[in-house]
């Protein structure tokens, strides 16, 4: 489901029709620094996350592989941040 939601965002964000697989290079399909602020914007929106400035390397989201990772990591720490402030 959330490679789905990322695929869904990146063809409307580039544009494109035909089907992007995960090791696709999104770079060859039209991303570029600007659109990949406008995706990180609508990534953070749609997965209710934040980005750190660490994360905004063009390197991060050349592929669906790529942003997929990332989005777990930040969702882990999230989860685990939030069971922390539980505790405290």
């Amino acid at each position: 489901m959330r490679q789905a939601m990322i695929l869904e965002i990146l063809q409307e964000m580039l544009g494109i029709k035909e089907p992007i697989a995960e090791h696709d290079d999104l770079t060859t399909m039209g991303l570029d620094s600007m659109t990949t602020i406008r995706l990180v914007v609508a990534l953070e929106r749609a997965f209710d996350l934040e980005f750190s400035e660490d994360d905004l390397l063009l390197a991060n989201f050349r592929t669906v592989e790529k942003i997929s990772g990332l989005i777990n990591e930040r969702k882990a720490e999230k989860v685990v941040h939030a069971e922390k402030s539980e505790v405290l």
